[in-house]
């Protein structure tokens, strides 16, 4: 009972932050640029993947509270949202090669965020990509397409995903 109530209020603790968060991932949606959006995106993001284990407001912590506190496996559900809302963490945190680049703690930019390595097209930064679509040429404007693509792809499969579970955690029946 007494891991019943302290999973509960670790989540109610947290919610008021995946609220913000979710007004940031509202916000990026709006981003015209998708290069932009996904820079904001992995900024964004990028603190809760820093922070997963190490404060009391992170999703790891109240997950381990919930698994504690599911003997009857009343809490299942909340588990699972949980597991699946830090998967999305994780794979859209830093990563030395992969697309956001940064160490913890680091902002990211244009300048950290690399994109490519999709249909023959080699991998630069964002900037990089981004200068060289000011070219005045078919294949500048070909590699746009392809780049912004992958951003916007990106971002898609994560935003939509993640928004619906935030509101799943921070809804009144949990």
């Amino acid at each position: 009972m007494f891991e019943n109530i302290k999973a509960r209020k670790a989540l109610q603790q947290l919610t008021p932050s995946l609220q913000a968060l979710d007004q940031q991932l509202q916000a990026v949606e709006k981003i015209p640029d998708p290069i932009d959006r996904l820079v904001r995106f992995f900024d964004a993001v990028s603190q809760w993947n820093d922070r997963q284990q190490e404060t009391p407001l992170s999703v790891g912590v109240v997950l381990n509270a919930f698994r504690k506190a599911n003997g009857g496996g009343e809490h299942a559900k909340t588990i699972e949202t949980l597991e699946n809302l830090q998967i999305h963490f994780n794979r859209s945190g830093r990563d030395e090669y992969g697309i956001n680049r940064t160490k913890p703690g680091e902002v990211v930019t244009a300048d950290n965020v690399y994109l490519g390595n999709i249909y023959g097209r080699w991998t630069f930064t964002a900037n990089k990509w981004k200068e060289a679509f000011s070219r005045d040429n078919a294949a500048a404007q070909e590699d746009r397409q392809i780049i912004e693509g992958q951003a916007a792809s990106f971002v898609k499969s994560h935003i939509e995903p993640m928004q619906k579970l935030i509101g799943s955690l921070s809804s009144p029946q949990r």
